[in-house]
Order: structure tokens, then sequence, then C-alpha cells
């Protein structure tokens, strides 16, 4: 409202061309405003459907600082409801996720657990066996008793001690299995009534939510209706005292378009300032291009060529000469180079520094290091690039 008021008495001194195009402004304004508002809030739901949750609440963030309308808010709140429903949504199925894992341990570890009761249950059968085959080997051995019946007692009872370990395998395994399937109805029930739990309190969440909703909405129509009463009242005191104060809208006049001058005349020399940037920019950029072609012109016309002169030590040397013509862009230049024997993957590279192009043992001299392994007359030497020098 502190914004609104100067704005009001501002238009309604105004006369109508200018309150057309402060109208204008205005609308344009806001169209941008709304276009920014809507950016954000897409934004916002893109980065919540991929659950990048910073991103998310940034855009919101950004979204309120636009929201304008009362419309603008309601969705503005769906966006920020949406967010956290994912959350809530992201939680859940990570829940979901542990619970199957605990459970899958859980019947790895059962199923472990028969397995070696199993074997030690097998283990046992065959000492009791090699047992029984000791003692019949013992007993055959007697003459109180004939071995036809010795053994016809031994299959007997070895007989008889199987069918009772073999019961009590069945009786503890179907006890295994009744206990594992016990556990795992339990869970499935524990799971169930979990999730019926978790539904019933997502139901309530939504419908306190929609309520809370419903509330804000209310609340903001309450506070909308007033506001715009508000309004309407503030713009009626201000249209009594316009009619009684015509005095102070002609200086209100005479300095708004003051203002106009003024803000015309600081246009004109941003303007000014703006062009003679821009010329330095295109007069730095031309100069740079020139400075370039000159460098790359140097790079393929000046002649290199390779000597000894008389150091006493058989070094070799570069020289060489500066095109001719032409006009002389950059005073001082370096001459990058490189040197190798015909055949030879072994290259010898140097900078000719400050080159001025005089050759001969008493111009400009360049010692070739390492020095090729073959003949001065056999060295090849090329200009690989010209770079700006003394510096």
């Amino acid at each position: 409202m502190r914004r609104f008021f100067p704005a009001l008495l501002l238009f309604l001194a105004l006369p109508g061309a200018g309150q057309n195009k402060l109208l204008e402004m205005s609308d344009k304004l806001d169209q941008l405003e709304k276009q920014d508002f809507q950016a954000a809030l897409d934004k916002a739901r893109l980065c919540t459907l991929r659950r990048d949750y910073d991103c998310a609440e940034s855009a919101l963030a950004k979204a309120a600082k636009s929201a304008g309308s009362a419309a603008d808010r309601s969705s503005l709140t769906r966006g920020r409801l949406a967010l956290y429903e994912e959350k809530e949504e992201e939680a859940r199925e990570l829940r979901e996720a542990e619970e199957r894992r605990l459970a899958a341990e859980r019947a790895e570890r059962e199923r472990i657990a028969r397995e070696e009761e199993e074997e030690r249950l097998a283990e046992e059968r065959e000492a009791e066996a090699r047992r029984r085959q000791r003692e019949m080997e013992e007993e055959s051995s007697s003459p109180s008793e004939s071995t036809a019946a010795m053994l016809t007692r031994y299959i007997q009872q070895k007989a008889a001690e199987n069918a009772a370990i073999l019961n009590k395998l069945n009786r503890d395994t179907a006890a295994a299995f009744a206990e594992t399937n016990r556990r795992l109805a339990a869970q499935q029930a524990e799971r169930d009534r979990a999730r019926r739990d978790a539904d019933e309190r997502e139901a309530d969440r939504r419908r306190q939510a929609a309520r809370e909703r419903d509330q804000r909405q209310a609340a903001e129509d309450r506070r909308l209706a007033a506001e715009r009463r508000e309004n309407e009242r503030r713009a009626a005191e201000a249209r009594e005292r316009e009619r009684e104060a015509q005095d102070r809208r002609d200086r209100a006049e005479r300095e708004r378009i003051a203002a106009q001058e003024k803000a015309e005349r600081e246009r004109q020399l941003a303007q000014q300032r703006a062009d003679r940037l821009e010329q330095e920019r295109r007069d730095k950029a031309a100069e740079q291009a020139e400075r370039t072609a000159y460098l790359q012109r140097m790079a393929r016309e000046i002649q290199l060529g390779v000597g000894k002169c008389p150091d006493g030590e058989g070094h070799y040397y570069a020289n060489g000469t500066m095109p001719r013509g032409g006009k002389e862009v950059v005073s001082c230049i370096d001459v990058h180079y490189e040197a190798s024997c015909p055949g030879s993957n072994i290259v010898s590279r140097g900078v000719a520094d400050n080159f001025v192009g005089l050759s001969g043992c008493y111009g400009d001299t360049y010692k070739i290091e390492p020095r090729p392994a073959c003949k001065v007359s056999e060295v090849r030497i090329r200009v690989v690039k010209v770079t700006e020098g003394c510096k």
C-alpha cells in the first residue's frame, strides 16, 4: 500500500496520454513478472519430479518474489505441497526397500540354518552306521549265534533306527518350515498393518493440508477484499484532494516535465558514453585483428636459413630476413622456429627473440640447440609462429 498510494497520486496527476502510457508500462511489467513467476514455477515442478529438492526450493523461493495475485499464491502453495509430498513418497520408498532387504536377510539366515541342521543329522546317521558296522563285525566272530540270525537282527534294528531318524528329520523340517511360514506371515501382517497405518496417516495429512489450504485461501480472499475496499477509500480521498489542490497539480506537472527532460538528457549522455565505449571496443578489435594479421603474414613470409659462424665451436646458427613491403604494425617480434635433419624425428626448437631480419654472422644469429646431426647445408628450418617481442 505504501508503494501503491504515491503511484496513484502520480497517475491522477498525469494527463490522459501520460496515464495511458503509464498503464501500458504497468501492464508490461505485470506480464514480465507473470512470465518470471511461471518459469520459476515450471522449473520447481521439473526439479521436484527429478527429486532435486535444493533446486526445487530455490525455484519456489524465486517464484515467491514474483507472486502478485491470489491465483499466483495458490499455485505457489500447490508447488510447495507437491515438493513436500514428493519428499514423503521418497521416504516411504526407502522404508519399504529397507524392509524388503531385512526380510531377505532373515530368509537367507533361516535357509542356512536348515542346511546346517540337515548336514548335522546326516553326519550323525553316518557315525551311527559306522558304529553298527563295527558291532556287527564283532558279533560275527561269536559262536553263540549263527551268522544269518545276527544279520537278520541287525537289518531289523538298522531299519528301525533309520525310520526313527527319518521321522525325526521330517518332524524337524516340518517344524522349521512352519516356523518360517509363521514368521513370514507375521512379517507380512506387520508390513500390511504399517502400510495401512501409513496410508491412513497420509490420508489424514492430505485432508488436513486441504483444510489448511481452504482456510488460507479464505483468509487471503478476505484480505484481498479488505485491501480492495481500502484502496477504493484511499482513491476517493485522493480524488477529493485533487479537486481541492489544483495549484499542487500544476506544480507536479512542471516537476514531471522537468524530470522527463532530465531523464532525456541523462539518457542521451548514457547513449553517448555507450557509443564511445563501443567505438573504443571496435577500434581495439580492429587493432588486434590488424596485429594478428601482421604476425600471420610475418610467419608466412619470413625466410630463415642455417649457417655457421667463426665461433670456434662449430655451432649452427639460425638467421633470416624480413619480408619487404607492407605496413609495420608490430615494432618488435619473436620468431619461433623448428630445425631438423632429413628423415630424422629429432627436432631442435628455438625462438629468435626481437627479430629484425639482418642475416649473416654479424646480424641476427640464434644458436640452434641441440645442434642437428646432419650437415649445415642439409638442415631444414621452418617458421612455426610469430609473436610480439620486446616483453
